[in-house]
């Protein structure tokens, strides 16, 4: 019995440590927080650094420890933090508070040739190698190739730029990542958009395509023009609602401090203050890794208005069939029809984790 419980335990250790990735955001730690940066994977072990909540890291290899998973961990280029900067040594972090992600830009076998991943499975990752352009300059076309993990290191566009310019001709900083997800998403929306023709679902697909890029003005026009947009920072509509125009959404200042009450933290209870751009951050809103759209007609509490037409859309992100999965994050959006055109009238994000 003791055999077998230890063969499941290496087995549990071995998925968790593959289940990582090239970059880590930092989660599950309070706005006002820090998350401790440790010399050794252990709770006790020296602090050598601090990370903010907002924090983004590269991540060099992870370990178990007993029954908690420890993550090497170091700063990007141009993404230092006051408490974490400039380090000459690495440091380690509670897996826990990781989200991970294979996509961005790498040093391959330590050359700096802004150099794409765009995904890894298991020991192997898919790196760009080339890209077709359209007559709208447009990628239409990705040319890739997979290779081993151990030969790549995470960092930023600053941190992989090359100095050759037929390499990265913006001299500074790597620029081809925003035409790869553009084009990653588009192919992602493609597929999605074939499922049916029904003009509510359409508007969802152009909206969600313009809300991955947080841009106030482009949002603002899909927001219902008499109704507004109502946001709800829990998994329900009805309580602690807020409610803002389109001409409130457009002028969104992106530097603006001003933060709102959005209501309190599961478990805790603590207050949770966001500005109005932070707080539609905060909601998924990433269109290439969607995995369902599922339509209702329950709008979890959200009312339609009296004698107009409304369309519920719950977006899904997950890594495993939900059904298997514990751990998912959906995007809440309710439409409403106004004139002959479907508007979005409602926001919120729909989330289970363990």
């Amino acid at each position: 019995m003791k055999k077998i419980l230890i063969v499941l335990l290496l087995s549990a250790s071995v998925l968790s440590a593959k289940e990582t990735g090239l970059f880590g955001k930092i989660i599950h730690v309070a706005e006002d927080d820090t998350l401790n940066v440790r010399v050794e994977p252990n709770y006790k072990a020296r602090k050598i650094a601090e990370i903010p909540s907002s924090g983004y890291v590269g991540v060099e290899k992870c370990r178990q420890v007993k029954t908690s998973l420890w993550c090497q961990v170091y700063p990007l280029m141009q993404q230092w933090y006051e408490h974490f900067s400039g380090m000459k040594e690495k440091g380690w972090v509670n897996a826990k508070y990781l989200s991970f992600s294979d996509r961005g830009y790498v040093l391959v076998d330590g050359k700096a040739n802004c150099d794409y991943v765009i995904q890894c499975k298991a020991d192997k990752c898919e790196r760009v190698l080339d890209y077709e352009t359209d007559d709208a300059n447009e990628i239409k076309n990705l040319k890739t190739e997979w290779i081993d993990k151990k030969r790549l290191h995470g960092e930023s566009r600053f941190g992989a730029s090359s100095s050759d310019p037929k390499i990265n001709p913006e001299g500074d900083i790597c620029s081809s990542a925003f035409y790869i997800d553009d084009y990653l998403q588009n192919r992602r929306l493609k597929q999605l958009s074939a499922k049916t023709e029904s003009e509510s679902y359409q508007t969802l697909l152009k909206f969600l395509k313009i809300f991955s890029r947080l841009e106030p003005k482009t949002i603002a026009a899909f927001v219902h023009p008499t109704a507004g947009l109502t946001l709800s920072y829990y998994t329900v509509f009805g309580r602690g609602d807020k409610h803002f125009t389109a001409e409130q959404i457009r002028q969104i200042d992106v530097l603006s401090e001003h933060k709102h009450f959005w209501g309190y933290t599961d478990g805790k209870g603590d207050a949770v203050y966001m500005t109005l751009y932070d707080f539609l951050a905060f909601l998924p809103h990433d269109t290439e890794p969607i995995r369902e759209i599922k339509p209702f007609k329950v709008f979890k509490g959200f009312h339609c208005a009296k004698n107009a037409e409304c369309q519920g859309y719950e977006v899904l992100w997950y890594d495993k069939p939900r059904e298997e999965d514990f751990s998912w994050q959906g995007l809440v959006v309710i439409l409403e029809l106004y004139r002959g055109k479907w508007y979005v009238a409602g926001l919120l994000r729909d989330r289970w984790t363990i």
